[in-house]
């Protein structure tokens, strides 16, 4: 039918009995899901690095909002006692945190180019593999921290300043009192270093 001509149905109701009605059909617009401003994002790379209850949730996230190419960095795997605050779910128990990780990504946007390292950064790996990682996070468009680790901050830190990147670190505190969301953008703000100590400062 047309948006001008009337459809007819049958109805019935618990005894069985049937109603005859029409009805007018109306064609509305679809728009997008997303605002315009967010077809950009397939085209750009995001580098998360800690894939626990805040990396996973903001990789989820994103993928919803339209990224479609991550790296993911973390050497932890994922416990059942995670269960209540990450992304994942049971079935992901006793899989490594970005391989589970990235399979939620490909259930939430079907295709999709996600990297995987599972390397500590700022732990006890070698230089290789810790440069492998950092050259890996420079090739991307954003950088997020997810770790609440100093040392992981540190390195993420540098990549960013070093290669004029975004860098987003967050954390959330013990016990579940609160947590902290911080950006930085090369020649806007001051440099990570910098506004990690001012904003400690702060608070």
């Amino acid at each position: 039918v047309s948006e001008t001509e009337v459809a007819h149905f049958n109805a019935y109701d618990v005894s069985q009995k049937r109603y005859f009605g029409r009805s007018r059909i109306l064609k509305v617009p679809a728009g997008g899901r997303l605002p315009d401003d967010y077809a950009v994002l397939p085209g750009k790379s995001v580098g998360i690095v800690g894939c626990g209850s805040l990396g996973s949730k903001v990789a989820a996230m994103l993928a919803r909002a339209g990224v479609r190419k991550f790296t993911l960095v973390d050497d932890d795997v994922f416990f059942v006692a995670n269960l209540v605050r990450n992304e994942l779910g049971a079935a992901a128990a006793g899989v490594h945190k970005v391989d589970a990780v990235r399979g939620r990504l490909i259930e939430i946007a079907g295709s999709i180019d996600v990297t995987v390292r599972r390397v500590a950064l700022g732990g006890q790996e070698s230089a290789d593999s810790t440069d492998s990682v950092m050259s890996a996070l420079r090739a991307c468009d954003v950088i997020i921290d997810a770790t609440a680790d100093a040392h992981c901050f540190n390195f993420c830190a540098a990549v960013a300043k070093e290669s004029l990147k975004p860098f987003v670190w967050g954390e959330v505190f013990a016990g579940g009192i609160g947590g902290l969301v911080a950006r930085v953008r090369s020649g806007h703000e001051p440099a990570p270093q910098t506004a990690r100590n001012q904003i400690n400062t702060w608070c």
